[in-house]
């Protein structure tokens, strides 16, 4: 829910810098995105939850979005457990 509703803000935010080249995808898909980034951050594996959202989608305007939501995650995650390693 929170990976579509963010979608649905961003999407109107993108199109006012990208404009109508096509360049954008439905809001649908970057809810997808943030499923991927969730799938990524609890499981550790960002590298193939990008993988089972592009084979999904089919969609190369969201491999961009699906890219950086991971990493922001596995970034996130990582950053999260280094700081509990150094609190031991």
């Amino acid at each position: 829910a929170l990976g579509l509703a963010f979608g649905l803000f961003v999407h109107p935010l993108l199109g006012g810098f990208v404009g109508d080249f096509g360049l954008l995808s439905a809001p649908q898909a970057y809810a997808l995105a943030g499923m991927a980034a969730t799938l990524a951050g609890i499981c550790r594996i960002p590298l193939t939850a990008s993988l089972i959202l592009f084979e999904i989608t089919r969609d190369y305007g969201i491999i961009l979005p699906i890219l950086v939501s991971v990493a922001v995650s596995s970034l996130q995650v990582s950053s999260r457990d280094t700081k509990e390693e150094g609190e031991k």
